[in-house]
């Protein structure tokens, strides 16, 4: 059982590495965002912010790139591409075999900024209404980072705040954007704004409008910032137990929805089965509604090579998966049941995985996984099987 344990924290330890990695890497607090800020060119690249602006001509040259993320705009069909964030504009634009289509939205026209789910439950989207249309933009694969920026760049635009700043305090709220790396997520088509606004060439160019201050609008933008800067120090999960065996108990800096993301809506899973565990064959299935009392399942299955001196060099493994509890506020509970009914006596045992992810202080959270080796059948190799099991 010992040697099981070292093995298995060995392999959880490389691949939440790779979570870890990936986390740090683009969501780290304001000195870690300023250092890796200072790796790339001031402001982004010459090239880039030229580029920028030979994509959107009516943009003034003097209005620099701040960020760029990959996304998609809602329209007939999912339409990939980019979403630009300068000064006072929000600009998306997507080239699919030569179709082009170009939007420009002025900050100052721009009445709300809301997260939005597709999908009915992935949270990976953006909705900006203004003062004629609504315009929807989906596969963020790091949404509330690219949320947290475009809010901040509208309120500072709003109040025409960066007008007023110096050189170098304009340099310094610039680089304290944060470079995130997106990754494109293929999602169903929604229903998103108008068609007329949305044909192939959507501008919205009619210059600044007087600034609306209503209360409204500022106890929104002062919802945001206090909720996206000051995250719930701590949350529980609502199991009222956890299984005996814990296999891994960390604790992370960075949000519920940038794990969330990580783990199960990304290739995170089918690189750690294939590229670590050495896995072939993995079918990762796709997440989708089948049992009222979950919140969403799928299914998988990959071939696990065995080690052992006796018996089957490989297995199949077939994963149910089910999210039990989805709210990336407080905590996510999820349960997995694997079957190797291949290996002897395989169909006398069932191994359930249970991850629950909490807060445990501002913006640092807690991946905790427990394991239950259930024997469905008497089998007189319960002892011999029970820590091999547990590694699938």
């Amino acid at each position: 059982m010992t040697d099981y344990n070292t093995s298995s924290n060995s392999l959880l330890d490389e691949s939440f590495s790779i979570l870890q990695h990936s986390s740090r890497s683009s969501i780290e607090e304001s000195r870690t965002k300023l250092s890796i800020i200072e790796n790339v060119s001031k402001h982004r690249s010459d090239k880039r912010n030229q580029d920028y602006h030979a994509l959107f001509k009516s943009v003034p040259k003097e209005e620099r790139l701040i960020e760029d993320y990959g996304c998609a705009i809602q329209k007939e069909i999912l339409l990939q591409g980019r979403i630009y964030i300068s000064k006072h504009h929000i600009c998306f634009n997507s080239n699919i075999f030569g179709w082009i289509t170009n939007l420009i939205i002025a900050f100052d026209d721009v009445q709300e900024i809301e997260k939005r789910s597709t999908a009915i439950f992935i949270p990976n989207a953006i909705q900006i209404s203004t003062t004629t249309s609504r315009y929807l933009f989906a596969s963020f694969l790091f949404r509330d980072h690219a949320f947290d920026q475009i809010v901040e760049t509208w309120h500072y635009s709003r109040n025409n705040s960066l007008e007023n700043l110096s050189s170098s305090e304009e340099d310094a709220f610039l680089s304290n954007q944060c470079n995130l790396q997106d990754k494109q997520v293929s999602l169903p088509s929604l229903s998103t704004a108008d068609n007329e606004t949305l044909r192939r060439r959507a501008v919205s160019e009619a210059g600044p409008r007087p600034r609306v201050h209503s209360y409204a609008l500022e106890k929104k933008l002062q919802h945001y910032h206090h909720y996206h800067r000051y995250q719930q120090t701590k949350t529980k999960c609502a199991c009222e137990q956890h299984y005996p065996t814990v296999v891994m108990d960390k604790t992370y800096s960075t949000t519920i929805e940038t794990i969330y993301h990580i783990l199960y809506n990304s290739n995170f899973m089918q690189k750690f089965l294939s590229e670590v565990e050495k896995s072939t064959d993995v079918c990762i299935g796709q997440w989708i509604k089948l049992d009222k009392d979950v919140e969403c399942s799928r299914e998988s299955s990959y071939v696990k090579q065995l080690n052992g001196s006796i018996g089957p060099k490989s297995t199949k493994c077939y994963l149910k998966e089910d999210m039990i509890h989805l709210d990336m506020n407080n905590y996510i509970s999820q349960l997995t049941v694997t079957h190797t009914p291949n290996v002897p006596s395989g169909n006398s045992f069932q191994v359930k995985t249970r991850t629950c992810i909490t807060y445990v202080g501002q913006r640092q959270v807690r991946v905790l996984v427990t394991v239950l080796v259930e024997f469905t059948k008497s089998s007189w190799l319960k002892c011999k099987y029970y820590p091999y099991s547990l590694s699938t």
